[in-house]
């Protein structure tokens, strides 16, 4: 596996530091994901490569992709606009060659909710402040979420065997938009297949637990609507889907590191 930035080896912490840190170097400290993901791919007096954690989940537990081998790995720049980190990966399966997007994160929320996103893109468009952010999000919710059920039309309720599926302004728009991403990066790529992969970050006394509850009902909610009711929950440690969306098979699966 190639570990780089702009095709250059990131060999240590400090090389991930140096490509990753840029304008948000104030988020290069212990308890944010984007320090913290970095410690798992770089532990202490060992190479740089795969945490344990994310490699049980692609080599382990092969599922319907089969044995998922990491051919590159690069990690994004850190931004202002979420407190995640992310990192980009090339594999291969028994499906062909697979875009992965990994997503480190601690205990803060998904961002907000995309009925308040939607509210607040309006009254920006009031103001006669452009933005595009509704037709970003109408586009993302007609290319990757399921429809939810209508309601009958006279006669007897049929029963749904499939939990309740939530409206798109309850989702969380950071799941919206990664999922979106982790889309494009395989389209982009010429790839049929993608795997978006959670990977929850946990500190003692740095996160705490009533967030991280909020967050997995959150994250569920999302891959409910998202599968259409086929995925109820996301289990640690297992590789869930296919999802078909337009032009991708997508892939979801969720992981933890414990930090000290």
């Amino acid at each position: 596996m190639l570990l780089h930035h702009h095709g250059i080896p990131i060999e240590s912490m400090a090389a991930w530091a140096a490509a990753v840190a840029g304008p948000v170097l104030g988020r290069w400290k212990p308890g944010n994901p984007g320090h913290d993901l970095a410690r798992a791919w770089c532990p202490e007096g060992r190479a740089p490569g795969l945490p344990a954690e994310l490699e049980a989940l692609l080599i382990e537990t092969p599922g319907e992709l089969g044995r998922v081998e990491v051919l590159r790995a690069e990690p994004q720049a850190l931004t202002r606009e979420t407190p995640g980190a992310v990192v980009r990966m090339e594999a291969r399966s028994k499906r062909g060659l697979v875009a992965v997007r990994v997503l480190g994160w601690g205990d803060a929320p998904f961002g907000s909710r995309v009925e308040t996103e939607l509210r607040t893109a309006v009254q920006s468009i009031a103001r006669d402040v452009d933005t595009d952010k509704v037709e970003t999000i109408r586009y993302l919710a007609r290319t990757l979420l399921a429809p939810t059920p209508e309601e009958p039309v006279g006669g007897a309720a049929v029963p749904n065997p499939t939990p309740a599926l939530e409206p798109l302004g309850a989702l969380r728009w950071e799941l919206l938009r990664q999922i979106g991403e982790a889309r494009t990066q395989a389209l982009e790529a010429g790839m049929e297949c993608a795997l978006f992969v959670l990977h929850e970050i946990v500190s003692l006394g740095g996160t705490r637990e009533s967030r991280r509850r909020n967050n997995r009902e959150d994250l569920d909610r999302f891959v409910r609507r998202l599968s259409g009711g086929t995925i109820p929950r996301l289990q640690r440690g297992v590789v869930s889907g296919p999802v078909a969306l337009p032009g991708v098979q997508l892939y979801l699966g969720k992981v933890r590191r414990d930090l000290p």
